[in-house]
């Protein structure tokens, strides 16, 4: 090692010796010391001659970020998205590019990448078409690597001859490919997948994203962490929802690096003295729209939901919006949005001991002795119910071969005053609204070629009124529900029909007593996820993700819907009483007197 590494070891910032020595250690695995990555894009011994001195500043500092020295990275997933013309793709070739001079700087890259002296390491370059991967993309890498001197120098002469050799000496090639076929037992250090939202493709490009992390981390662990990296380009397309979500869930493991941004980020002398405007860019609920006024009140109200854009861009806004905060912007524009878009509050909300054995319970249509009630933990808790006098709401989804039905029965059991702000003038105001207890929420699934027994809903109806639950009110979604509420009826129950599809407003309710924490709902591990990826489409509609399920949500936004529009007419106690009540622990305590085994005393947490 000469005196100028040990000098750019002394320019860095470490944990621990320990790291100071393992950058030792890297150092002599290298025929020739790497630069960093400022000098690799500025010295026209490298990339120089190709940018000329015109590479981005803010990307470069990006990529000073993903490669802080030469020779560890912390990164091995890196997501480039944001607005069109960001120079995503760019950036990417170039720091792919770094890490295939790298490799060509070690004496023996098999050997220090732990595999077989004669394995060809490759480099991928992965398109919505093969023609796009070996056309725009292969030529512009193509024209980096060919203005370089570096990278002729390391040229496979071998490979005029035989266009099998590897392009590079050190048996390191570069590919392309637009399906998963055109990996299939190579071993792959480095991935661009660009073009990730592609309508047509997003189930390919996914697969394509997850082989391509499974095939680096089989090849190319070093040290417990992943060598190779996986460069993911795209725009802020509707199609590019899936695949960024899949990001985002790994980026909690670390190792992620993650950029999205507007234009006027990156081309910041391009906007400069150019006067802002601001706009609001929708929350799944509002659309979004231009602040003209610049309403200081608002604005301030919904600072999270507001951005700023350059003056010179207004007439593309005010023509298509949408298509304006995705292409410009950088705003994640979907077709549907999350509904929940606070997990902490669903899981604070998610506090009531669940009395049954299982979240989706599985009913035999003929053995009359598969009752639902044989599936309760605590059958004592049905002899002597709490609150019993309580009024109870049920709601029923309805499903009988495809889909689950879903069972949900809530009520209220006091009052609580909340703040909140007018959405006309902005104030805060003061309102009491009314806390409900979502006592019972499961879903009933058929046996293999039958449906879903009806009637036993409607036996088990009857059995917790045997039992001394007040139902006051049985309402029922649309589908196949008419003889259900006549049978209700015929029964003297009060039994009708409510719709969640069709009107947003129960979901809608129920989310504002989930942020306002006025509900407390059944530990069941389904209705967690449903309600976690419940979505609003285009059409204001609530609606589960593809291969998702939303039977038990539905049921709980129906019966905490009717037991809050009811709440006020069983308004028993004075307010200044109830408020004292401490619901939540309240209703653990309560339960755990029922559990005969013991068990109870383990479901409430101080």
């Amino acid at each position: 090692m000469n005196l100028s590494d040990k000098s750019k070891i002394k320019k860095q910032n470490f944990d621990s010796i320990e790291y100071v020595f393992k950058l030792l250690e890297e150092l002599e695995s290298f025929d020739e010391s790497p630069v960093d990555i400022e000098t690799f894009i500025k010295d026209d011994y490298f990339l120089g001659s190709y940018f000329g001195g015109n590479f981005n500043t803010y990307w470069l500092g990006v990529l000073k970020e993903i490669f802080p020295n030469p020779y560890i990275s912390p990164y091995y997933l890196i997501n480039f998205g944001g607005a069109i013309g960001r120079g995503k793709s760019t950036t990417t070739l170039t720091g792919m590019s770094y890490d295939l001079y790298k490799l060509l700087c070690l004496k023996n890259p098999q050997k220090y990448l732990g595999v077989l002296d004669y394995t060809k390491i490759i480099f991928l370059i992965f398109n919505v078409t093969l023609s796009l991967a070996s056309g725009v993309l292969w030529a512009q890498l193509n024209n980096m690597i060919s203005g370089s001197p570096f990278f002729q120098k390391w040229l496979n002469p071998a490979r005029k001859m035989d266009k099998s050799k590897s392009l590079f000496l050190k048996n390191i090639d570069i590919s392309v490919g637009s399906r998963l076929v055109h990996s299939l037992g190579k071993a792959v250090y480095g991935i661009v997948l660009s073009e990730s939202n592609f309508p047509q493709i997003t189930d390919q490009v996914e697969k394509s994203f997850i082989s391509s992390l499974r095939r680096i981390q089989s090849r190319f662990l070093k040290d417990g962490k992943i060598a190779g990296k996986i460069w993911v380009d795209s725009s802020e397309g509707e199609k590019a929802y899936r695949i960024n979500k899949l990001i985002e869930d790994y980026a909690r493991t670390g190792g992620v690096y993650i950029n999205k941004g507007p234009l006027w980020q990156v081309w910041v002398d391009r906007y400069k003295k150019q006067k802002k405007f601001y706009v609001f860019k929708g929350d799944g609920i509002r659309e979004p729209f231009i602040i003209t006024d610049e309403d200081k009140k608002f604005i301030m109200a919904n600072r999270d939901l507001i951005i700023e854009v350059p003056e010179i861009h207004r007439k593309d806004f005010e023509i298509d919006i949408y298509s304006a905060l995705r292409d410009l912007a950088g705003e994640t524009i979907t077709t549907s949005y999350k509904f929940f878009r606070t997990r902490e509050k669903l899981l604070k909300a998610m506090n009531v001991v669940n009395i049954f054995r299982k979240d989706v319970i599985e009913l035999d249509f003929f053995d009359d002795n598969d009752k639902i009630e044989n599936y309760i933990k605590f059958t004592n808790y049905l002899k002597k119910p709490l609150n019993p006098n309580k009024p109870r709401y049920v709601h029923i989804d309805i499903g009988l071969t495809g889909d689950r039905l879903g069972f949900a029965m809530c009520y209220p059991v006091g009052f609580k005053e909340i703040e909140t702000v007018n959405i006309t003038t902005y104030e805060k105001v003061r309102d009491v609204m009314p806390v409900i207890v979502n006592e019972m929420a499961f879903a009933v699934k058929a046996k293999s070629g039958q449906q879903v027994p009806l009637f036993k809903i409607r036996l088990f109806l009857l059995y917790l009124i045997d039992c001394g639950f007040n139902i006051e009110k049985v309402t029922l979604d649309g589908f196949q529900s008419a003889d259900m509420i006549q049978t209700l009826q015929k029964l003297n129950l009060d039994a009708g029909l409510l719709s969640v599809d069709r009107s947003i407003e129960p979901y809608a309710t129920l989310r504002d007593a989930v942020y306002n924490e006025t509900i407390n709902f059944v530990k069941n591990d389904l209705l967690f996820e449903e309600l976690k990826n419940v979505e609003v489409t285009e059409k204001i509609k609530i609606d589960h993700p593809r291969d998702g399920s939303k039977d038990i949500a539905d049921a709980l936004a129906g019966s905490f819907y009717v037991a809050k529009e009811n709440s006020n007419n069983y308004k028993l106690l004075d307010y200044a009483e109830t408020q004292a009540v401490i619901y939540n622990k309240q209703i653990y305590e309560d339960l755990a007197m029922y559990d005969t085994n013991g068990m109870g005393r383990n479901f409430y947490d101080d």
